[in-house]
């Protein structure tokens, strides 16, 4: 906001220097006058400052949602205790951690003094690791997310949505760290997560 305030104040500024130059023969005082130099301030300050934040706003608040005040999911017929989220392009987004408990994943998350990480294990699977930037007080994303299944780099978004506690992934995520899934929303009250056959 302050860039804003002083961008105004320097482009008044030479407004008023560009005015005061000219070969223009000054204006006599009349109300006229006083109305023409009146709106000339009002749109720069409504129009630059206005698109900014509105684009901004809307980015933020769109960016994640959930999907509805009671949905809950299922997997294989389990109820996971998260809710669901849309994330960019109405991507369904899945609890990572409580997904992969009930899908038979062990889970261990490590700290250190600038990262942290999760474990997860499965006997006779490829270990995965997946290493992030823990969310700042007042964000919803973890940021810096690297993924790895035993050697092999996963293809996962470096900014990750953070809510309830956990990390919130991708159908595209599960299926190719844990097991290929189908992920289903019946449009009112249910998210199934079901093993592809």
């Amino acid at each position: 906001m302050k860039r804003y305030g002083l961008f105004l104040l320097t482009l008044a500024a030479v407004l008023l220097l560009a005015s005061c130059t000219s070969n223009a023969p000054a204006p006599s005082p009349s109300p006229s006058a006083d109305a023409a130099a009146t709106p000339e301030p009002t749109p720069e300050a409504t129009v630059e400052p206005s698109p900014e934040a509105t684009v901004s706003t809307s980015a933020d608040t769109n960016a994640y949602r959930p999907i509805g005040s009671s949905v809950k999911i299922q997997y294989d017929g389990k109820d996971i205790n998260a809710a669901p989220y849309y994330g960019p392009g109405d991507a369904i987004l899945l609890p990572l951690q409580p997904l992969a408990e009930a899908m038979g994943w062990k889970v261990e998350k490590s700290t250190s003094s600038e990262a942290e990480a999760l474990l997860l294990t499965s006997a006779g699977k490829d270990d995965v690791m997946i290493q992030y930037i823990p969310h700042q007080t007042g964000q919803n994303e973890v940021t810096g997310v690297v993924a790895k299944k035993g050697t092999t780099d996963i293809n996962i978004d470096p900014q990750l949505l953070f809510a309830d506690g956990t990390i919130y992934v991708p159908e595209s995520f599960i299926t190719e760290a844990l097991q290929p899934v189908e992920v289903k929303y019946d449009g009112s009250g249910l998210v199934t997560v079901s093993p592809k056959q």
